[in-house]
């Protein structure tokens, strides 16, 4: 199974998954401190009613999860890319690459 403990590519996924997870994270808790409010939505979420009304969208993930945002934002609504495991993945499509050691400028 591609799943099993020892196998390259389920670990592979495993660290980027986690990668992303603690990138995602770390943002949430700087716009908080910063007083911006924030509705987290997971792509697997993601529909034109999740994000109707939003002044602004800010896409943590890879050029995939940015594609998919994008198809569901009205015309005319900012969104900000952010690749959160640029070792991992390109992130063409994204304006920001994440990494521990930029922190604080996001």
């Amino acid at each position: 199974s591609v799943l099993e403990v020892g196998d390259r590519l389920a670990q592979r996924l495993r660290d980027s998954h986690d990668q992303h997870s603690r990138a995602v994270e770390t943002m949430l808790d700087m716009l908080d401190k910063e007083g911006v409010h924030v509705s987290p939505v997971s792509v697997q979420d993601l529909r034109p009613e999740a994000v109707a009304g939003a002044d602004f969208v800010m896409c943590a993930g890879g050029d995939g999860t940015f594609l998919s945002t994008v198809a569901q934002l009205p015309q005319g609504v900012p969104v900000l890319g952010i690749n959160t495991d640029p070792d991992r993945s390109t992130g063409a499509l994204c304006a920001l690459s994440y990494t521990d050691d930029d922190v604080p400028a996001i």
